[in-house]
């Protein structure tokens, strides 16, 4: 049951059971990975996925929980598009931080709706009048994995036409 199994990551993480293994990471491997296993999804959803990614970006961080919050994000977003539309996965630098960020274009979430996720007493399924419904708790999890990892995870856009999920690790710099 995926929802027992993340209840227990969930309940892993709040105990200090689940340590990161880090080390120096080519992100853009992680994403591209994760975009490849999502295909199937993402053709039986009616959707596209699209990467942009100008330059190789290396952070130093758990690749296994940057992946999994990478496929909840991207898992999120195929379930919550228009069919015959684009969900986006790119990677940008933003302050000496490398962000990874995922889009759709779908119901769109409201301010409102934003302040019920990432949230373990609140009820996500109350989200929207979209037919796809989640327990909430990958989302969960996953801000939680990348918080493990120096990060955070944020919605950084709830429009309709462009919801944007991002999650913003330190990049790697190599000491000299």
């Amino acid at each position: 049951n995926v929802f027992l199994k993340n209840l227990l990551e969930w309940a892993m993480t709040q105990n200090g059971w689940t340590v990161p293994e880090k080390s120096v990471t080519q992100v853009n491997n992680v994403c591209r990975d994760v975009m490849y296993s999502m295909q199937t999804e993402a053709d039986v959803n009616g959707v596209e996925i699209q990467y942009h990614c100008e330059e190789k970006y290396e952070i130093f961080a758990d690749p296994k929980m940057v992946a999994t919050a990478v496929r909840n994000l991207m898992s999120n977003a195929i379930k919550f598009a228009d069919k015959a539309s684009v969900v986006k996965l790119f990677i940008t630098d933003s302050n000496n931080k490398v962000k990874i960020s995922v889009s759709n274009k779908g119901p769109g979430i409201t301010d409102q709706e934003v302040k019920m996720l990432f949230r373990i007493d609140m009820n996500p399924n109350k989200i929207g009048d979209h037919p796809a419904k989640g327990s909430g708790l990958g989302l969960l999890i996953s801000s939680e994995l990348i918080k493990l990892n120096d990060g955070q995870m944020l919605v950084e856009s709830g429009e309709p036409d462009n919801t944007v999920f991002s999650i913003i690790l330190p990049k790697h710099v190599e000491n000299n």
